[in-house]
Parts: C-alpha cells; structure tokens; sequence
C-alpha cells in the first residue's frame, strides 16, 4: 500500500507540474517497464536494481543537473537502502520505487529551468519489473527473448547491439550481426546442494560470488577467484547467486538441502 501511496502522489505532483509548465517533464526518473528474463517459465525472474540506480538513474539525474549525484544515496520504498539489491518479484507488473536522499558528502541538486521544477518532484522514480519468457519473441523479429540478452545477464534492459539507442528486446531490426559478446557459460553442481558446498565451472575468470535469499537480501559474499564456495551457514532453501565477471554478471538459481 505504501508503494502504491508513493506512485500515485509521484504522478500527482508530476501532473500538476506538467499542467503548469506544458508536456516536457524533466529526464530523471525510469518511468518504463524493467525486463527480466524468466529462464524457465515459472512466471519468477530476477532483476538488478542496483543496475538501474548506477546505469540508468544515476547518468540521467547527474546529466539534467549537471553535477554528480555522490552526495545521495538511494533508497527503496522509504526505508531499504539498495547497494546493491537484487530483487525476484513474485507478482507481474510489480512496482519498484527508488528514491534519493541527500547525504551531505557532496553536491546538492537545484532547480533547474525552464520551469524550475522542485527537486523533491522527481527524486523520487517507480517502475515496473514485468517477467518476460526466454522462449517469446516480443518484438517479433525472429529472434527469441534469451537471444536478445546477447551478454547472457537476464537484463534486457543493457544490450543494445546496433548502438541506435533501442534495446535488442524491443528492435525488431537488429540482427544482433553488429556486436560481439562473450557469453558467459556457468554451470552449478549439484544443485539442490546437499553438502554445504557450491561448486560451479565457467569459461570465464569469477571475481565476486554474493548469494541472496528469496527477498533479495544479501546473506553472502566472496571475491575470492574459487570455483567453490562453503554454504554450511545457510538454512536449506532458495537463493539467487549472481557471479561477476569482467564481462558482466550471471544469475543462477539454487536450492539448498
């Protein structure tokens, strides 16, 4: 309910600003869908909001005021600090909000023109997190949804392989000819884990492996270059696990017995 509060207050402000100042409303703020891949229909998919605040909020809010925005630290709903956070959502079309706080350990943003628009409007973003099968084509270009994920992260939302400013997973132009990627192959074993150990081969170098539990809260964390990893400390259970490499990360699924 609070999430829903803080959306429909969000568009209420934004209305009455865009009444006042006409149809151009300040960039900041990630107002479209955020696609995750669900790899194997069970209508579950996970999604890196620590991304969208680095990649997508962050570079849009330093652009329009034109300072950086080190001095905020960004939080969800109104409580949950996000750095990182990694979120599984269990209903379709689910809003996320994020928000900024000013920390004092760096620039301050002011108001900009043509309408001097109040910084507290639009420090504030909500989004939706919609699950996308791997096996559709939602552009219809011939090209399924886990091929459009040409990094094999799950986020659809960074591969832009003809560089024309729209996603592989809404061109039905791009034939993923333009770029090349190294695709990142991991596998785990066994999964269930029924001995307290994580074991996985890859081909490439894993710098940092962090687990998290069903709600997105981190457990655990090692940025140690191993191909196992002790998970005795966690109660059996699901877990995501995302693996960083040089070329970007991957998210697996594991169930401990």
């Amino acid at each position: 309910m609070k999430t829903k509060l803080l959306l429909f207050f969000s568009l209420c402000c934004l209305a009455n600003v865009n009444a006042q100042c006409g149809p151009t409303l300040p960039p900041p703020g990630y107002s479209t869908p955020a696609y995750g891949l669900d790899t194997n229909n069970d209508g579950f998919a996970i999604f890196d909001i620590g991304y969208y605040i680095e990649h997508i909020d962050r570079p849009k809010l330093e652009s329009f005021f034109g300072v950086s925005s080190s001095g905020y630290t960004a939080i969800i709903d109104s409580n949950s600090v996000i750095q990182p956070l990694l979120f599984s959502n269990t209903v379709q079309n689910q809003v996320c909000s994020i928000g900024y706080v000013f920390n004092g350990s760096g620039p301050e943003f002011e108001e900009q023109p043509p309408c001097y628009y109040p910084v507290s409007i639009y420090l504030g973003t909500a989004f939706y997190l919609i699950t996308v099968p791997h096996d559709g084509d939602d552009d219809n270009d011939g090209i399924s949804n886990m091929d459009e994920d040409a990094n094999n992260n799950l986020n659809l939302m960074d591969d832009d392989d003809d560089s024309d400013g729209i996603i592989n997973f809404k061109d039905a132009t791009n034939d993923l000819a333009s770029v090349q990627h190294t695709t990142i192959n991991l596998n785990i074993y066994p999964n269930p884990i029924t001995k307290g150990v994580l074991t996985f081969d890859s081909n490439v170098v894993i710098a940092a492996i962090t687990i998290y539990d069903i709600t997105g809260k981190q457990v655990l964390e090692s940025k140690v270059n191993t191909t196992s990893l002790p998970v005795d400390t966690l109660t059996a259970g699901i877990y995501f696990v995302k693996f960083q490499a040089e070329n970007g990360n991957v998210f697996k699924k594991i169930a401990i017995r």
